[in-house]
């Protein structure tokens, strides 16, 4: 939950050394893996600017990178097809805002980037018989308005000319794996993450999301503090919690979603009083209007009368006069 807690506060691409006694991380990965959608690894961030990877010019650059990003985590059986040696696999974790349509390109190219840190990691800077490299894998957590319409794969990119389709079996496919609320089962989590996913399906539903936190009160005021500001940032709310903890009071969603619901409710009322009134003394002007025409008034003495009496500008005046023209 640390690691999503910084990726959302301004990183977009968070990379950090995990051990074995941080389990919670390790059972992350394991159910995103398992309730994803495809298989592989994507890399991208919510602005369409590059992620790590940009600036690995050199090798003094590349090795700060690798100390400062890197999230080297034992997980063994996360995926029994690819084996490291040492046991280890590097994990990333990426937050994503919007739909990008070239994001399998970039997940090839920012991948084969951070297994070259590898390869200029060894001796010499070369692969030597034995040597085998640790797998990238890549969490992309989607959480924009919209649901994912992008490619999830490279090869969905690719267009092959009608005389080349025999050279279909050749392009090799690089899939991602994309979390999004839509796609996975939020009961396949827990530590915070179940409710985490379950506020996130039902983000746009106010009167579903009311309901469900009423239900579920007790738990989300219980819920860690690292938990509950992961929850601000991803509904939109991260200013309503900084707010509340500058005054130094607790923030719980139950009731962050409460004021704005009673917010938003109080709004529509004023706003349909307004619209009332508004209507009311339209009403009551064109009756005016109507009246002196019909005892025979000039324009000029109804524009009068309507600029003592409602204390309109001539020209606003001169507007309902046309409206109720006969």
């Amino acid at each position: 939950m640390n690691a999503w807690r910084s990726l959302f506060a301004g990183k977009r691409y968070y990379f950090k050394r995990v051990s074995r006694k941080q389990p919670s991380f390790l059972r992350f990965c394991k159910w995103c893996a398992g309730t994803g959608k495809a298989t592989g690894a994507v890399r991208t961030d919510g602005t369409g600017t590059h992620g790590a990877g940009t600036h690995r010019r050199n090798s003094a650059e590349r090795k700060r990178k690798q100390k400062e990003c890197q999230r080297r985590t034992a997980l063994p059986g996360f995926n029994k097809k690819i084996v490291a040696p040492d046991g280890e696999i590097i994990v990333a974790l990426q937050n994503q805002t919007t739909v990008d349509f070239g994001m399998p390109l970039r997940v090839m190219t920012e991948d084969a980037l951070e297994y070259d840190v590898q390869r200029r990691m060894c001796k010499d800077e070369k692969l030597h018989k034995g040597e085998k490299l640790a797998p990238v894998i890549t969490i992309v957590f989607y959480y924009g308005a919209q649901i994912w319409s992008g490619p999830t794969d490279l090869a969905d990119m690719v267009k092959i000319p009608e005389e080349f389709k025999w050279l279909k079996k050749y392009i090799r496919p690089y899939a991602m794996l994309l979390i999004t609320p839509e796609n996975v089962d939020a009961a396949w989590f827990s530590g915070g993450w179940r409710e985490v996913f379950e506020i996130l399906q039902r983000r746009n539903d106010e009167k579903e999301m009311q309901r469900y936190l009423q239900k579920k009160r007790s738990v989300y005021e219980k819920l860690p503090e690292d938990t509950n500001r992961l929850i601000f940032a991803l509904t939109g709310h991260l200013d309503y919690y900084n707010a509340l903890k500058r005054k130094g009071e607790r923030a719980v969603m139950c009731k962050a979603f409460e004021d704005h619901y009673k917010s938003g409710v109080e709004e529509g009322k004023n706003i349909g009083i307004h619209q009332g009134i508004s209507q009311g003394l339209g009403r009551g002007i064109g009756a005016m209007i109507r009246e002196n025409q019909e005892e025979g008034k000039t324009t000029e003495s109804i524009i009068d009368k309507l600029q003592k009496y409602f204390s309109l500008s001539r020209e606003e005046a001169l507007g309902y006069i046309r409206c109720n023209q006969k």
